[in-house]
């Protein structure tokens, strides 16, 4: 069925992503874990921008294995 094909692209999508930004907040929530925010904002944003092209790759690859 369709809706079979669009949840398989959707979870093999999700699994190539990089993390979700939500992880500086929890990091900034506590005072222990509040200087390691900048730390993990900085990992992610590298994270973010050589995950560009290994992300288009594979939804591409996905794509076309679902469709």
């Amino acid at each position: 069925a369709a809706s079979d094909v669009y949840k398989r692209q959707v979870l093999l999508t999700m699994s190539c992503m990089p993390a979700a930004q939500n992880l500086v907040v929890l990091a900034q929530l506590r005072d222990e874990t509040r200087v390691f925010a900048p730390q993990l904002a900085g990992l992610m944003l590298r994270q973010y921008i050589f995950g560009i092209l290994p992300c288009t790759l594979w939804i591409t690859a996905f794509t076309r294995l679902v469709v």
